[in-house]
């Protein structure tokens, strides 16, 4: 999931990583590639960038639920089974979640079954590894660029797509929780194996209509290649979003390439000086 970025009229050398947001810090500890390549950073790109006390004002903006509670719209056995999960594998009450909109509680659909499939993975988690990125250029005053910004990306989590709709897509999700257990499965072991093409193929079958997917990847896509290049021109720089957003030929390794750009695969199991 590790790129090396080049271009003919700059001596500068950049790297796109792609994330796999449930993962924590300690899956890069193993991959010599990548933390090579992130001291080797001027400057540091995350899809967002905002602190944890804006991030949460935020959180509460945009994914509250002012006049009805999820309990009202659900459908009662899907959220007493949407309970019993998170509290199996979260030790969360559903009620916690109850003023949320409902792809918050997609959300932590999410979360309870990554646990439960992968406990091993799940029981190291302590730095998520998109905000471990953010901190490393914190905590060693390297520049640090957001591709857009916090408000933006909640909004169209949880405004752009209407209420009604994330309601389908849980109670959708908690119909099938076998289902999405082996596609969750499929999606990490392809991501673990670096198999792009199966990893878009994974994005495709995920029950997002063609307009969500054109939202959530497609737009953001190209709006990022329109800031890239000017970031990484000038600066060695590390790139660090969404596994996701490198897939397909509207991702942004296909579209890097378009704009003139050398983008190869990096072999993250190796030194780069090999």
């Amino acid at each position: 999931m590790l790129w090396k970025i080049e271009h003919p009229e700059t001596d500068k050398v950049s790297y796109l990583y792609g994330t796999l947001h449930l993962l924590d810090k300690s899956y890069i500890d193993s991959l010599p590639a990548v933390t090579e390549a992130l001291t080797r950073a001027e400057l540091i790109v995350g899809e967002t960038v905002t602190d944890s006390t804006d991030l949460l004002r935020k959180v509460i903006k945009y994914t509250l639920m002012e006049d009805t509670l999820l309990s009202d719209i659900m459908d009662s056995v899907k959220f007493k089974k949407l309970n019993n999960l998170l509290k199996e594998n979260l030790g969360v009450s559903v009620l916690y979640l109850n003023q949320f909109k409902p792809a918050m509680a997609w959300s932590m659909f999410t979360q309870a079954i990554y646990v439960q499939e992968f406990p091993v993975l799940a029981e190291t988690n302590e730095v998520l590894i998109d905000q471990y990125f953010l901190d490393y250029a914190n905590n060693n005053n390297i520049e640090l660029v957001g591709l857009e910004t916090t408000s933006f990306q909640m909004n169209l989590l949880f405004n752009r797509i209407s209420v009604l709709r994330q309601l389908e897509i849980l109670e959708d999700a908690v119909d099938n929780i076998d289902e999405n257990k082996v596609l969750l499965n499929l999606m990490i072991r392809n991501y673990f194996a670096n198999k792009l093409e199966s990893i878009e193929a994974d994005l495709m079958s995920n029950g997002l209509s063609e307009d969500e997917k054109n939202m959530l990847l497609r737009d953001r896509n190209r709006e990022w290649l329109s800031k890239i290049p000017d970031l990484i021109n000038n600066k060695n720089s590390f790139i660090a979003v969404g596994a996701g957003h490198l897939v397909g030929k509207e991702g942004l390794i296909s579209g890097l390439r378009k704009l003139g750009f050398k983008v190869t695969p990096v072999e993250m199991s190796r030194s780069l000086n090999n």
